[in-house]
């Protein structure tokens, strides 16, 4: 009638992502650092100057 529930597996799933969802993550962060070296680099009082303030 009633299922055996591990608890443990359900803290495990939320705790650590699969390998496949490290991955993907790993896939985005070295995406995201060779476009910020890419990406032209402003001084903040030219974005001020660009923003008007």
């Amino acid at each position: 009638m009633f299922k055996d529930i591990n608890y443990c597996d359900i803290v495990n799933e939320m705790l650590y992502p699969s390998e496949e969802e490290l991955i993907i993550d790993e896939q985005r962060i070295l995406k995201a650092r060779h476009a910020l070296h890419q990406e032209p680099i402003y001084d903040h009082e030219e974005v001020w100057k660009e923003l008007g303030i």
